[in-house]
């Protein structure tokens, strides 16, 4: 499966229409997530070596991820509640150039101000070693009809991982557990968000 595959799938796993996904915890080590991306971040990332295939419409790919957005902002059915953990080291990895990043982390701080579902953490330097440096960036994605199983999406270069056997889901539910207790809390995460 391509990582383009792979990301609509990602898409269509969170957002099934009458019965979407009622809770995302996510954390990522490396770059902001794709729900929290400005379309110039979008871009720079997608256009990364290694990031794109020669078939892939750069565009295509930063609209169908400005789309997936909505999934935030939507009121039917209600968004998800969506809990993210961001590593200090995305705050200082600048994408895009200076201008690009400054408006990407206003961004962030703005949706985490107006949207009350949308809690962003950043676990800090400080925090050491913790369960994100093993489970690497992840969404756990949760299900309100027992039908559709709870599951963990693990993106790549080149395809995805979607979790689903309980021994998995219970090793990274310990692992979001340690990233969360370890972040800041939403107010020193703005303030960190916002100097840096």
């Amino acid at each position: 499966m391509t990582v383009s595959n792979a990301y609509v799938r990602f898409w269509e796993a969170i957002d099934r229409g009458s019965r979407p996904a009622d809770d995302l915890r996510q954390y990522e080590s490396e770059l902001v997530p794709g729900l929290l991306q400005t379309p110039e971040y979008a871009e720079a990332v997608i256009r990364t070596p290694g990031g794109t295939d020669e078939d892939t419409d750069v565009s295509r790919r930063v609209a169908m991820r400005q789309d997936g957005q909505r999934l935030l902002t939507r009121r039917d059915p209600v968004p998800p509640i969506y809990e993210v953990a961001i590593s200090e080291t995305v705050l200082h990895r600048v994408v895009g150039g200076p201008a690009v990043m400054a408006e990407q982390l206003r961004r962030i701080n703005d949706l985490s101000d107006r949207l009350e579902h949308v809690t962003v953490r950043i676990l800090p330097f400080s925090a050491g070693a913790h369960g994100g440096a093993m489970a690497g960036s992840s969404v756990s994605m949760r299900f309100p009809d027992a039908d559709d199983p709870d599951s963990v999406f693990v993106e790549g270069l080149t395809g995805a991982l979607y979790l689903r056997k309980p021994k998995e889901l219970e090793r990274y539910e310990t692992a979001f557990a340690d990233i969360f207790a370890r972040g800041l809390d939403v107010d020193a995460s703005r303030e960190l968000i916002k100097h840096s």
